[in-house]
């Protein structure tokens, strides 16, 4: 019988939304061959430390916006509730909250998982848009899903590349701005900084391909920081180019670095359900 005290932690996994008739219900897939079913789970589904907790019935569907079998209220969301309060509890994670530290979270002190994420709000839904994911309900960028996969595998700390400037949500505005800026080789100002860049050996680096190009702000990135001795490590999104020469554009960039040239690239549609797979990459890095 299901119980709220029975309640266990995931780590990993992923929410998934049914299809045709159930395209409005959620489920939790364990992403090893199982998924929750007729339990309760305290889930970090947007990875920032802090856990809620979700009650699945007999054939995995997440119960919402009423009372479970055992007597609880959970909301329109799914998550627990206390006199309208969602209750909560902090979670043994490496992907805590990155804006508590100017865009570093803490984690492994030796490996550092940067990245460049921009999700496109074009469409309805995540296949529309094409660089985001749903996460419990809450939308990712791409590159943002998959630093929080590759975070969780190895316990580096994130750092999320990011700029002054704003850039369009929709699709047409933001990759015919990329063209300009790509055509005038520009560098956008960057926002974020890494502390303390001598306590890394280990730095995964992940963008997107734009025009078949990493982001310009890449280029602020690797301009700003001399990696000399460390391990770079490139992974990426893409919309069927794969790396498109980048991981070569980035031993040109850091001469002085070890970058690694089997790095991670997936095609943009398919980030959501690779999370195992590159977890698997990941692993076969042999990096702890």
């Amino acid at each position: 019988m299901m119980t709220l005290a029975m309640a266990t932690t995931a780590l990993a996994g992923v929410w998934r939304t049914g299809e045709g008739t159930n395209g409005n219900r959620w489920w939790y897939d364990d992403e090893d061959g199982t998924y929750a079913v007729s339990e309760w789970r305290w889930l970090d589904g947007n990875q920032d430390g802090i856990a809620e907790c979700y009650a699945f019935d007999s054939n995995g569907w997440m119960y919402a916006n009423t009372t479970t079998p055992d007597g609880y209220v959970v909301n329109a969301d799914g998550a627990w509730t206390v006199n309208g309060v969602v209750q909560t509890q902090s979670v043994n994670s490496q992907t805590q909250d990155a804006s508590q530290n100017g865009g570093e979270t803490q984690g492994n002190s030796r490996i550092l998982v940067a990245y460049y994420t921009l999700p496109e709000t074009d469409g309805t839904n995540t296949d529309a848009g094409a660089s985001r994911v749903a996460v419990n309900g809450q939308v990712q960028g791409n590159m943002e899903y998959m630093a929080n996969t590759i975070a969780q595998a190895t316990g580096g700390r994130l750092f999320e590349i990011d700029t002054v400037q704003t850039y369009p949500g929709l699709h047409e505005p933001l990759v015919n701005q990329a063209a300009r800026e790509l055509d005038a080789d520009y560098r956008p100002e960057l926002s974020t900084h890494i502390d303390n860049l001598e306590d890394y050996d280990v730095i995964f680096v992940g963008y997107p391909i734009w025009w078949g190009e990493m982001p310009m702000a890449m280029y602020s990135f690797f301009d700003e920081y001399d990696l000399s001795g460390k391990t770079v490590i490139p992974f990426s999104s893409h919309g069927g180019s794969g790396f498109s020469g980048t991981i070569s554009v980035v031993a040109g960039l850091e001469p002085g670095a070890n970058v690694m040239r089997n790095g991670y690239t997936v095609s943009r549609g398919s980030v959501a359900g690779d999370a195992a797979n590159l977890r698997r990459w990941v692993e076969g890095l042999n990096l702890n």
